[in-house]
């Protein structure tokens, strides 16, 4: 008979987002003791979400790949005992996690598993072939909410993005598991005024724009600011390869914003950095602390 390993319990923060400084800085500080259990320790998690009372749409994402990544880390071979998820008590944020899928792609390991997310509609997705997953992705969104297409040319600003986690994101010495693997939200909310917006998340666990960038521009940047980083990869023709007439898809991932109203964005998130374009304005700030990932936020306000 096999001992199992006890697990270590990590609680959640109340609530978890990334938009607000003081709440990011609680998220990250979660998730970070969530990798230390994996990473560091070498024993499964025990996830306590029963005080949880609400989760941003990017910290979502960046807690479900925090969370399927230690599943397939974990000491066990079988990666559902390297994570325990003990679920909210609130039943509105217990009931929010279920209809969105985001419960279900928690408890998910295997590839038919994360196949069964795009088979049951699921807002939250994941893959490691970008190239194909980049119109499966479009056409996803497109059937859940009955789209003829999707707004604003946001099909190729998410061919773009997902052939940036191909490209760019990881290194050579990359786990099989991590190898272009990209993570997704794509949902339809509705504002105060019942507008609707769709917004679409693209998550990679990579080296980041900094790292990816100066391998093409090893003298022109500070790479101590990601901020700085991220603002540079996004002008017209700047590319990791340093060659002229490369460096085209920062432009198509901009053009949602630049064909749509004043409120909607297009924010960036590469580990200290975030810089966020909307039609009139570019925002660059600096955090303190390091999402550990690069994430991609688009909001598209649209009429059905």
């Amino acid at each position: 008979m096999v001992d199992l390993i006890k697990p270590i319990c990590v609680t959640s923060p109340r609530r978890m987002c990334l938009y607000s400084n003081e709440l990011r800085s609680e998220t990250l500080i979660f998730l970070n003791k969530c990798d230390q259990v994996i990473f560091k320790n070498g024993v499964p998690l025990l996830l306590d979400l029963s005080q949880l009372e609400f989760i941003s749409a990017a910290a979502s994402v960046l807690f479900l790949s925090t969370v399927q990544r230690a599943r397939y880390y974990g000491p066990n071979s079988n990666g559902r005992l390297n994570v325990v998820v003990i679920e909210p008590k609130d039943p509105v944020i217990k009931g929010l996690l279920s209809s969105t899928g985001l419960l279900a792609a928690l408890s998910c390991f295997r590839d038919k598993d994360f196949e069964q997310l795009f088979l049951t509609g699921s807002n939250y997705l994941t893959g490691n072939i970008p190239k194909k997953d980049a119109k499966r992705l479009s056409e996803h969104i497109c059937k859940k909410y009955k789209l003829d297409k999707l707004p604003n040319r946001l099909s190729t600003a998410i061919d773009e993005g997902l052939l940036n986690v191909l490209h760019h994101a990881y290194s050579d010495k990359t786990h099989s598991f991590m190898k272009s693997r990209w993570w997704a939200c794509a949902q339809v909310v509705e504002d105060e005024n019942k507008r609707k917006h769709l917004q679409c998340i693209i998550l990679d666990r990579g080296v980041g724009v900094a790292s990816s960038i100066a391998k093409g521009y090893p003298d022109k940047l500070n790479m101590n600011l990601d901020s700085a980083a991220i603002q540079f990869a996004m002008q017209e023709g700047v590319t990791s390869t340093g060659k002229d007439g490369r460096g085209l898809g920062s432009e198509d991932m901009k053009h949602p914003i630049e064909l749509s109203c004043e409120n909607d964005f297009l924010c960036i998130y590469s580990h200290k950095g975030e810089v966020k374009f909307d039609k009139q304005n570019v925002t660059v700030l600096q955090h303190l602390d390091t999402v550990s990932s690069t994430i991609i936020e688009w909001s598209l306000e649209f009429d059905d």
